[in-house]
């Protein structure tokens, strides 16, 4: 004789075999996850958004009792498309910010005066026609043009001095004379009287292999990271001595 079968789950019963009819429940993972793509910019917690996304849909496609399958995937597809959006603008802006002092440096041997101080701040667009052309002689003269530019990475801690609110920028450049050279650049951020970013040269020092820096204004040739000469006399600026 058969035995009646047990039912231990309460939501079945010996009259159906299907599961008991009752309200679902909507996931808090998938909510969760819209929400933090919808207002979060910051990488690390941008990405969290669709990994709470990619949890929640699993979590719904296994409990029946469990919904918000639509959330969950926006969650998912925003948050990837933002995080995509934000990296590309970021590395345009790295990008633009990288070509400014090239700019400069390019309208300086380039002997474009007019386009040298509209691509630059403070000492460097207040150096007269003279000084641009002292500098330019001797970049040219002892270099020739420069070709192949590589920033350095800023070193760990590297901020806008309080005062003055320049940061260094560095860059390894090859040139068509063959000497590799190093050029550090002050870059001004933001203009105090408009408060609005530029991101310009306010002064260059190239420093050559033997030491020897040619500097604009003549006054920056000490400027961050440009390594030291090797002696006092070789450090003296080309540019001084037009």
């Amino acid at each position: 004789m058969s035995t009646m079968p047990s039912y231990a789950d309460p939501l079945y019963s010996p009259e159906s075999p299907e599961p008991m009819a009752g309200p679902r429940r909507l996931s808090a993972l998938a909510v969760t996850s819209l929400v933090l793509v919808l207002i979060a910019w910051c990488p690390v917690v941008g990405l969290l958004g669709p990994l709470l996304g990619l949890i929640a849909v699993v979590v719904i496609l296994l409990s029946p009792s469990v919904k918000g399958l639509p959330l969950a995937l926006a969650g998912i597809v925003i948050g990837l498309g933002l995080q995509i959006a934000v990296w590309v603008a970021a590395g345009r802006v790295f990008e633009a910010a990288l070509e400014r002092p090239r700019e400069f440096m390019v309208a300086i041997q380039d002997r474009d005066w007019t386009a040298a101080r509209a691509t630059s701040r403070g000492g460097a667009a207040a150096a007269g026609d003279e000084e641009l052309a002292a500098f330019a002689d001797a970049l040219e003269g002892r270099y020739g043009r420069f070709t192949d530019w590589v920033p350095r990475q800023p070193a760990p801690g590297t901020e806008p001095d309080p005062a003055t609110g320049l940061i260094p920028l560095v860059f390894d450049v090859q040139t068509t004379g063959g000497q590799p050279v190093t050029i550090a650049f002050e870059m001004l951020i933001v203009d105090e009287a408009t408060g609005s970013i530029v991101w310009r040269p306010v002064s260059v020092a190239v420093t050559g292999s033997d030491g020897r820096v040619i500097a604009l204004p003549a006054s920056s040739a000490d400027a961050p990271d440009a390594p030291d000469a090797p002696d006092a006399p070789a450090a003296a600026s080309d540019a001084t001595r037009s």
